[in-house]
């Protein structure tokens, strides 16, 4: 079969085929509330030192809120998270009402939804890239978890979940 033009319909598509985890990412804005997004645009940018990436609509109110703020959480969604998930992507008042988390203590008191993901890392914003439509923020972790669950996964518009064998030991 040939290849197609890529345009953003083809975009979403190809892009649909690549299985992801679900995170959201939250921050606090100027006012103190809480604001989130679902996001499977996340990235590790470097292990030494530690950075990742996370990609934010320019219309995204969390944007402003991580702007604002220079900090954020990524909380990694755990199996059964869906629900949650389609919360968070959508523009609900109040994505918070009914959900268990806490106040980062190490970024700025974005919200860290520990009960419903399989690890959270709370981040100081250090630097943000204009890209398009978004924009790439990069963060330095501050602090993280890590829990034993499985892990809710996102492949072509559908949710599902993984949980892989023993955990291994790091390399040095």
């Amino acid at each position: 079969m040939p290849a197609e033009v890529v345009d953003s319909v083809r975009m979403r598509l190809i892009m649909g085929r690549f299985a992801n985890g679900v995170a959201v990412v939250t921050s606090v804005d100027r006012s103190g509330r809480p604001q989130g997004f679902t996001s499977n645009a996340i990235a590790s940018v470097s292990v030494e030192p530690p950075l990742l990436l996370v990609c934010v609509g320019r219309q995204a109110r969390t944007l402003g809120a991580i702007t604002a703020s220079k900090a954020f959480a990524v909380n990694l969604l755990a199996a059964g998270g869906e629900e949650l998930s389609r919360r968070f992507a959508g523009t609900g008042e109040d994505k918070f009402r009914g959900v268990r988390h806490r106040p980062s203590d190490r970024a700025s008191g974005a919200p860290v939804l520990y009960a419903d993901s399989v690890a959270t890392v709370e981040c100081v914003a250090v630097d943000f890239l204009d890209v398009a439509d978004h924009v790439l923020v990069i963060g330095a972790p501050q602090a993280g978890a890590v829990y034993d669950r499985p892990a809710l996964v996102y492949l072509q518009r559908e949710y599902g979940s993984w949980r892989p064998g023993p955990p291994r030991a790091p390399r040095p």
